[in-house]
C-alpha cells in the first residue's frame, strides 16, 4: 500500500546541542536505501501518480529547516522527488518559529537549568496535569524520568501555551544572547533562494501556516490569518498557486472544519496530518495520514 514518510530534524551530532533530538544523515541515507528498493516517487511522477499507483512511497519534510537543503541535493542525485512544507514567518522576520525556540532550549540545556530558569520567570508548571492527548508517542518509548519531564515542558510550552509567545521569547532570550540567536539562524532555515531552487529542480513546496500555531487553538480570522499569509507568500515567491498543505503539529486536534473551509477556499487541494497510517482507496484529500519516519528501519531518533 502507498505510504507518505514524514521527517523533521536530519543531522549530525553536535557538541553545542547535545540534548537535541535529530535523524542522523547516515540514517536517513540508509533509510532512502531501505525505500527505493520499495519504489519511491520519483523527479519525473506527480504527486497524483502517487495517488493513482497502488505501493508508492512519497517523502515528506516539515518546517522549511536547512536541514532539508542536504536533504534535497540528495534526492537530486537519486532522481527521487519530495514534499517540502514551509512555514513563513522565519523568512519574513528572520526570527525563529517559536516550536524551534523550545527545541533549541531544551536541545541545548539540561532539564536543572530549565527548571530554575521557570522558577526565575514564575512559571507554574504541573508535570501531572499537562494534557498530553495525540501527544505522548515520545513519552511511551522513554525511560528516563528527567527525559519524560523535557517531552512535558516542550507540550506544555508549545500548547499548553500556544497563545502567550512572551513566555517563550523570555525564555529564549534568557538561554540565547541576541548574537547568539543570529548566529544559529543563520544555519537553521532554508532562505528563499534555496526554496526556490528547490521548487525549479522538481520538488513539491507546501504551505505549512505562517507561525506554526496550533490552528484549532484559533478562531476563523486568526486561522484564515495563519493559513492565507503562508499561501499568499509562498504562491508570490515561487511564482506558482500552491496545492499541498500540512498542518502544524499533526493530529486529531490540529484542523477543524473552519480550518479545512479556510483551505479550499484558497484552492489547496491536499492537506497532510500525521497519523502513521497508509493512504486508503478512498479520498481524503483534506485528511492525508502520514507516517513518522522512525516507524521504519533506520528511522530512530538519535538522543544523546
Amino acid at each position: 500500500m502507498k505510504k507518505i514518510i514524514m521527517y523533521h530534524y536530519i543531522r549530525d551530532y553536535s557538541k553545542e546541542f547535545p540534548f537535541f533530538n535529530f535523524l542522523q544523515k547516515d540514517n536517513f541515507l540508509k533509510q532512502i536505501n531501505y525505500f527505493q528498493k520499495k519504489n519511491i516517487l520519483n523527479l519525473n511522477e506527480s504527486f497524483n501518480d502517487f495517488l493513482n499507483s497502488k505501493n508508492k512511497i512519497l517523502l515528506s519534510f516539515d518546517d522549511g529547516i536547512k536541514d532539508h537543503y542536504f536533504v534535497f541535493k540528495k534526492l537530486l542525485r537519486f532522481n527521487l522527488k519530495g514534499i517540502f512544507f514551509v512555514s513563513s514567518y522565519p523568512l519574513i522576520n528572520k526570527d525563529f518559529l517559536g516550536t524551534h525556540k523550545v527545541h533549541l532550549i531544551l536541545g541545548k540545556f539540561q532539564l536543572r537549568q530549565i527548571m530554575k530558569a521557570f522558577e526565575k520567570f514564575k512559571i507554574k508548571i504541573n508535570f501531572k496535569k499537562i494534557y498530553t492527548k495525540d501527544k505522548n508517542y515520545q513519552l511511551k518509548n522513554t525511560k528516563s524520568i528527567n527525559e519524560k519531564k523535557k517531552i512535558l515542558i516542550k507540550i506544555f510550552l508549545n500548547f499548553n501555551l500556544q497563545n502567550d509567545n512572551k513566555i517563550v521569547n523570555k525564555l529564549f532570550n534568557y538561554f540565547f544572547s541576541k548574537k547568539e540567536q543570529k548566529k544559529i539562524f543563520d544555519k537553521f532555515y532554508l532562505n528563499q533562494t534555496q526554496i526556490k531552487e528547490m521548487h525549479k529542480a522538481g520538488m513539491i513546496i507546501g504551505g505549512h501556516s505562517y507561525s506554526h500555531k496550533l490552528l484549532t487553538n484559533l478562531n476563523y480570522k486568526d486561522q484564515k490569518y495563519e493559513i492565507e499569509k503562508n499561501i499568499n507568500h509562498l504562491s508570490k515567491l515561487l511564482s506558482k498557486k500552491l496545492e499541498s498543505f500540512a498542518y502544524p503539529y499533526g493530529g486529531v486536534l490540529s484542523f477543524n472544519k473552519k480550518t479545512i473551509k479556510i483551505l479550499k477556499d484558497k484552492k489547496i487541494e491536499f492537506s497532510f496530518n500525521t497519523g502513521d497510517k497508509y493512504i486508503p482507496n478512498v479520498k481524503l484529500n483534506h485528511d492525508i495520514p502520514r507516517f513518522n519516519c522512525n516507524k521504519f528501519k533506520f528511522g530512530q531518533i538519535s538522543k544523546y
